[in-house]
């Protein structure tokens, strides 16, 4: 069996969710530490090689969201950053949505779901597919919203 090193950052508000995540994608092999809020993200960033944030949006301070837009202005998609979320994007997050790698709905459905995109995301990443556009799905389409959300 091969193990992988990938250097996950958890940015979950529950410090013991976070950890729970870290202790599952330690089983599979990944390097993974957590913190709870943008700020520790950031300077987690600024002094660690990281290869992926998995943040929650809803998170203490400022939103996940947040930490995705400064991410992208600091380090563009060399760091890769997936969404974790229990929400549906409303009209006026889509576009911050779109910027993020991928975007997983809470609860994951398992370890293995979460931790099979990570590894997506980032093989993607790995064979030069930062072309701007966000590699853990495919593209987008603009009218993609929700029914509830869409434009009248």
């Amino acid at each position: 069996m091969t193990t992988v090193s990938w250097r996950v950052l958890v940015v979950d508000g529950d410090p013991k969710s976070g950890e729970a995540v870290c202790a599952s994608l330690r089983q599979r092999g990944m390097i993974a530490r957590a913190v709870t809020d943008p700020d520790a993200a950031l300077d987690v960033l600024a002094a660690e090689p990281i290869d992926v944030v998995l943040t929650e949006t809803c998170l203490p301070k400022r939103s996940g969201l947040c930490l995705l837009a400064e991410v992208r202005r600091r380090w563009g998609r060399r760091i890769a950053v997936i969404l974790h979320t229990a929400w549906f994007p409303d009209h006026e997050q889509l576009e911050a949505y779109r910027s993020a790698d991928a975007v997983m709905i809470k609860p994951a459905a398992s370890a293995d779901a979460l931790a099979a995109c990570i590894a997506g995301v980032l093989l993607r990443a790995r064979d030069g597919d930062r072309d701007g556009q966000p590699t853990g799905a495919a593209p987008m389409p603009r009218d993609a919203v929700a029914p509830e959300v869409r434009e009248q």
